[in-house]
């Protein structure tokens, strides 16, 4: 079996997210499709619907005949992205510990 069977387009996506969130990828990195192509052992084919989702999810700036880079966010942005985050997260850990486990809570 290939690796590029082994693969799937959400194990991409799921990696290269995992890579900006882990500061692997910093904002303004360029995503080169025959790179990541490469890196993941698939075609470019496959690598450019996994850049749209990210494009469309604003994690990933597409341009036009120049290609995807990391997102940088304005300092505005990120501050929004906060702002929300602070309104929403104490309500899903509310909503956690409500429901949880003693299994989901053991470390």
């Amino acid at each position: 079996m290939t690796e590029s069977a082994v693969v799937s387009d959400a194990d991409i996506y799921d990696r290269i997210i995992s890579a900006i969130l882990d500061h692997k990828l910093l904002p303004g990195t360029k995503l080169v499709e025959d790179k990541l192509g490469s890196a993941f052992g698939v075609s470019r084919t496959r690598i450019r619907p996994v850049l749209v989702r990210l494009a469309n999810e604003q994690v990933v700036t597409l341009i036009p005949n120049r290609g995807a880079t990391v997102a940088q966010p304005s300092e505005q942005e990120a501050r929004e992205v906060f702002e929300v985050r602070r309104m929403i997260e104490p309500r899903l850990v509310e909503l956690f510990v409500g429901r949880a486990t003693a299994d989901d809570v053991a470390c």
